[in-house]
């Protein structure tokens, strides 16, 4: 992965996690990294996470390793790739009213 910063919020096995009406934007890498986590996303905005062609894509979520987060009423917007899980323990629920644009 990138060295340094790989998102706004990094989260990590198991925490307690649960984010509501928050705005999530232009970051590098990721708007959230999760490894080994399931938190409840709902009533948000994550947006404009954007690579370049040298640093390659960049993901308003980028699950690892067992991540599987809820996501209600969320909008994901201008992100390379909106929901990016890296392997087969990793998905999302979708909970309605999200908007992928």
């Amino acid at each position: 992965l990138y060295p340094g910063n790989h998102g706004a919020m990094q989260i990590y096995d198991n925490a307690p996690v649960t984010i509501t009406h928050t705005t999530i934007e232009k970051n590098y890498f990721a708007g959230i990294r999760m490894e080994n986590v399931s938190p409840e996303i709902s009533d948000s905005l994550i947006q404009d996470h954007n690579g370049t062609p040298s640093v390659g894509q960049f993901y308003g979520l980028f699950l690892t390793f067992s991540s599987m987060p809820v996501i209600t009423n969320t909008h994901f917007k201008h992100n390379d790739v909106h929901i990016y899980p890296t392997d087969d323990t990793s998905s999302y629920t979708d909970g309605g009213g999200n908007v992928m644009e």
